[in-house]
């Protein structure tokens, strides 16, 4: 996995994510953190992200949003990138 991409929920509402982790695993118990955020928003537009320490692969992926704004805030679209040489 390299890159992936978040879609905040809706077009016309203050509704964002503000602080959240993207992490991967091997076994779904130990993970390991693979970008952390909490100086960037994400809105209702399309977020693309690269992951700069990608030196293992992973067979989960799990994201956390630990601090949010407004009152039904989320995700409605997210991508992975991955490839395997």
């Amino acid at each position: 996995m390299w890159k992936f991409i978040l879609t905040g929920r809706r077009n016309d509402s203050p509704e964002q994510i503000r602080n959240w982790r993207f992490e991967g695993s091997n076994e779904d118990s130990d993970w390991t953190v693979l970008r952390s955020e909490n100086s960037f928003t994400i809105s209702s537009a399309a977020h693309q992200f690269n992951v700069d320490n990608n030196t293992n692969s992973y067979q989960y992926y799990r994201i956390f949003v630990l601090e949010a704004q407004g009152p039904n805030p989320g995700l409605s679209h997210v991508q992975l990138f991955v490839y395997c040489d």
